[in-house]
């Protein structure tokens, strides 16, 4: 979807960061038949939160489940840590609802931390 929504925007504006140019770009080749099987396994993630959590309930989440990594690890280490950061944050927009992000203040170590609602 972001690839159908941002493509022609992104060729309009190629001074966008390269890591979103990236994205877009690898979410353009995916295919109909791959497309088609993200779209049923949001429908299904759907179905199993509302059965599970029902209506009018909150559910509270670390909004990244790990600690940030630091700027020099390697960009494996970077890529494996924006895909876990993303399976915590992609839970509300697969279930349709809406995610709300705040601060809950810092680690001893002085991290930031964040819940989402």
């Amino acid at each position: 979807e972001c690839a159908k929504q941002c493509s022609k925007w992104s060729e309009a504006n190629p001074a966008i960061a390269a890591s979103v140019a990236e994205g877009i770009e690898h979410a353009s080749q995916i295919t109909e038949d791959a497309y088609n099987v993200c779209v049923q396994v949001m429908t299904d993630v759907r179905k199993v939160m509302y059965l599970t959590l029902g209506g009018g309930t909150a559910v509270a989440l670390p909004t990244i489940g790990t600690p940030p990594i630091k700027w020099s690890s390697s960009s494996d280490a970077q890529e494996q840590w924006a895909v876990d950061a993303m399976r915590m944050c992609a839970l509300a927009p697969m279930a349709a609802c809406p995610q709300l992000t705040m601060p809950a203040g810092t680690t001893p170590g002085g991290v930031p931390l964040a819940v989402s609602l």
